[in-house]
């Protein structure tokens, strides 16, 4: 595959720099600022195929099965089981997993019916917005997402959507990077241009290097502390107005808007559903690799 053509912006978003151009989903101001946005990146994942074997190709190894993938391998037999974000369906590879009663659905119409040819027995569905999942109340067992989260401008509404179409007695798992958590922000353009802080000093922009590492090290996780903090008074889900994927060259992530923070998810979720306990193995996963795993069980 050579290198991907990405259909990026429109009008009606910052452009990139070093401000913090983050705000709280959960506040009404803000809904038209990030309307915009998510139409925007609704285009984008509709118009860049490639995009999801990049992604996929990374990130996810549901054939080895550790930790988190492994837990939610073990829960599929004998559920219906929803997918939100499915992408490739990668999932489906695992011998463990059948495809009846397996539901992907994600924005590209033309990867989903491409999907549906490889797995004939599974069931694909296109997205339009993520806030709203095409599927009945209490249609699913089992409802998951991975590495999706971190990619919704709404989250609290994707939150409520994944309840609305789990059953009573069923589980909702996410599974994200830990952005907020680790004081990490990998759409957030740190420094002047866009770059790391070694591909600037190579290029022998020293001043802004010395920013980037700066901007990298203390600014950020100075607001991401202050944002913590204030996740304990209430959930807001901060989203970053300006990502990098629409000025920047590519990078895994670029597109990550949510600042998810663990704390957050979890109180939003407790609100319809009942936390479960993370298992030993899944724990160390996500604590060596910078990942989130919550799993819960929606009340009667």
């Amino acid at each position: 595959m050579g290198d991907p053509t990405w259909i990026t912006t429109g009008p009606g978003l910052p452009v990139p720099d070093r401000r913090f151009r983050w705000v709280a989903a959960t506040d009404p101001v803000n809904g038209p600022a990030l309307g915009r946005l998510e139409q925007q990146l609704a285009a984008f994942y509709a118009g860049n195929l490639d995009y999801f074997t990049l992604e996929n190709g990374d990130f996810t190894n549901w054939t080895e099965a550790r930790g988190p993938f492994g837990r939610i391998v073990s829960l599929t037999a004998g559920r219906r089981v929803l997918e939100v974000g499915c992408g490739l369906a990668g999932i489906l590879r695992n011998p463990g997993v059948s495809a009846a009663g397996y539901t992907g659905c994600d924005f590209p119409a033309d990867l989903m019916a491409e999907n549906s040819r490889r797995f004939p027995d599974a069931r694909f569905v296109p997205l339009k917005v993520p806030r709203r999942l095409p599927f009945a109340d209490a249609a699913f067992d089992l409802v998951f997402s991975v590495f999706v989260l971190e990619h919704v401008v709404f989250p609290h509404l994707f939150l409520d959507e994944c309840l609305r179409v789990c059953a009573p007695g069923g589980l909702v798992i996410v599974l994200c990077p830990d952005f907020l958590g680790r004081g990490l922000s990998s759409s957030q353009r740190l420094g002047f241009s866009p770059g790391t802080g070694r591909e600037k000093l190579r290029r022998g922009r020293i001043l802004d290097a010395l920013v980037t590492a700066y901007d990298t090290r203390i600014r950020l996780r100075r607001h991401a502390a202050r944002l913590r903090d204030a996740a304990k008074v209430s959930a807001r889900f901060m989203i970053n107005l300006a990502p990098r994927l629409f000025s920047d060259p590519f990078q895994i992530d670029v597109d990550a808007v949510h600042q998810t923070y663990g704390p957050e998810i979890g109180a939003w979720l407790r609100r319809g559903a009942d936390l479960i306990g993370t298992d030993p193995e899944t724990a160390r996963y996500c604590r060596e690799n910078g990942l989130l795993f919550v799993e819960a069980r929606k009340r009667a």
